[in-house]
C-alpha cells in the first residue's frame, strides 16, 4: 500500500499530511501517484475540530483527469468516503457536511493509472 505524502509550498517533505493554516489551507503542486493519498490536516499536523453539522469546502483542479476517492478520517480512524468519481474528473468542488462533532482530516486518493498533479486547491471550514 501507497503510504500518503507531504508537499509543502509544491515540495515534498516527507510521507505524512500536506499542511495548512487555520480556517484555510491552499495547496497544489501536489503529485499522487497510483494508489497515493494526500492527507489536509491543520497547521501542525493537527486535525481539523469541526462542530456537528459544519461544512468542509474542498476544491481543487487535477491533471490529467483522474477517479478519485474523496472522503475524512475521524481521530479514532473511521473512515469515511464522501464521494469516488466513476469517470475521470478534472477537478473537485465538494461541499462535506460532517454529522458529529469531532477532530477530522481530509483526503482526497488517486485511483487512476496515472499520476497526477493537483493544483489550485483550497480547503475551508
Amino acid at each position: 500500500m501507497n503510504e500518503p505524502v507531504e508537499y509543502k509550498n509544491g515540495m515534498l517533505v516527507s510521507p505524512g499530511q500536506v499542511m495548512g493554516i487555520t480556517p484555510a489551507m491552499n495547496y497544489g503542486n501536489i503529485i499522487l501517484l497510483n494508489g497515493q493519498s494526500a492527507l489536509f490536516l491543520n497547521t501542525g499536523g493537527a486535525y481539523i475540530s469541526l462542530s456537528a453539522g459544519a461544512t468542509v469546502n474542498l476544491k481543487f483542479d487535477n491533471v490529467p483527469s483522474a477517479i478519485l476517492e474523496i472522503g475524512y478520517i475521524n481521530s479514532a480512524g473511521t473512515k469515511f468516503v464522501y464521494a469516488t468519481t466513476v469517470e475521470k474528473v478534472g477537478g473537485v468542488n465538494l461541499s462535506i457536511k460532517v454529522s458529529a462533532a469531532g477532530s477530522y482530516e481530509f483526503y482526497a486518493k488517486n485511483y487512476s493509472s496515472d499520476p497526477i498533479t493537483i493544483s489550485n486547491g483550497v480547503l475551508l471550514w
